[in-house]
């Protein structure tokens, strides 16, 4: 029973998702294209993202690529065309380098924060054998030792 309430959840998630998608879709083709609500898809790119789920976030990306060219083509700009077009290619560039660069790398930064040193290596890092004042200066510990 629990696992299948996981399954539940984990759509019920998607599909708010996919209804929040629809409806900054529908106010980015309603406001010009010099206006800054696209930037809600980068957001929802990264919600999905901390998911670790890299192939939810690589289609969640691919949607929203989709979405904002779309839009971006649906009605003229306000503004100078190559401004807007490269606030598109900005939001773009930012939902894939969220996708493609951070969930592993959120995963190694936790998991090296929560490293439990031993007494011996605190005190390596606060070793004042080298220094001539009562500075105690940092000093990574070895990794050898």
């Amino acid at each position: 029973m629990g696992q299948e309430a996981g399954v539940a959840k984990r759509r019920w998630i998607a599909i708010a998702f996919l209804v929040a998608a629809v409806e900054i879709f529908a106010a980015d083709t309603v406001l010009p294209n010099d206006a800054t609500v696209a930037i809600l898809y980068v957001a929802l790119v990264a919600l999905v993202a901390r998911d670790q789920n890299r192939t939810r976030a690589r289609a969640f990306a691919s949607l929203t690529t989709g979405l904002i060219v779309v839009a971006y083509l649906q009605h003229p700009t306000t503004a100078e065309p190559w401004k807007a077009l490269f606030n598109r290619s900005l939001l773009i560039a930012s939902a894939w380098f969220i996708v493609l660069a951070t969930p592993r790398r959120i995963a190694a930064l936790h998991a090296a924060i929560h490293v439990e040193l031993t007494a011996q290596e605190r005190e390596a890092l606060w070793d004042t054998s080298d220094v001539e004042s009562d500075d105690r200066s940092w000093k990574a510990p070895s990794m050898t030792e």
